[in-house]
């Protein structure tokens, strides 16, 4: 289904909309993993229930497959369209040929990290420490500086040196995080 008469107003309602129920779903999920296992619980409450002998955890098993499925075909393809994009490929134009070579290998790098990262938090901590080191630091320094006029004259000291520490802050965040989360795989 797509918004009719676009505007930022409704991208942002439906976002919200979107953040909230994600939320309290992912709220949901942890309050009773941790009602039912207590201090025992871990970081993957569905390595802690047994699918076979309690039905209504098969039932949640087969629909968070499901999920994995679905979810798959449009991450892949919105991965591979930003691939398309940097390499300078027309998703709508390009050769067949490349298109498979394209997509076989998207799909042989997600298995080979699936089969290889046994922990999801793995993955979550290098995606947060780069992505938020990028997106809350680096990104808007960068948009500043690169927005036209950025002098230390048009600005003044006070804006031109934020921004320079901000870009740095960011630097550290993202290369502490990673450093981090390596880290934590090494020892364990």
């Amino acid at each position: 289904m797509d918004m009719k008469d676009r505007s930022v107003r409704k991208l942002v309602i439906a976002t919200i909309i979107a953040m909230t129920m994600c939320f309290t779903l992912y709220a949901l999920t942890a309050l009773f993993g941790y009602l039912d296992f207590g201090s025992k619980a871990t970081s993957s409450i569905l390595l802690m229930y047994d699918p076979l002998n309690e039905p209504e955890v098969l039932i949640g098993y087969v629909g968070v497959l499901v999920m994995l499925f679905v979810s798959y075909a449009l991450l892949g393809m919105a991965c591979r369209n930003a691939l398309y994009s940097l390499i300078g490929w027309d998703a709508n134009t390009v050769a067949f040929w490349k298109h498979c070579i394209a997509v076989v290998s998207l799909s042989v790098v997600m298995l080979v990290c699936g089969l290889f990262i046994p922990k999801i938090n793995t993955v979550l901590g290098f995606a947060g420490s780069i992505s938020g080191g990028i997106l809350g630091f680096i990104f808007p320094a960068l948009f500043l500086m690169y927005s036209g006029g950025f002098t230390l004259q048009k600005v003044g000291p006070l804006c031109y040196i934020a921004t320079y520490v901000l870009l740095l802050s960011g630097v550290i965040a993202a290369v502490f995080g990673t450093g981090a989360t390596i880290y934590g795989v090494v020892v364990g």
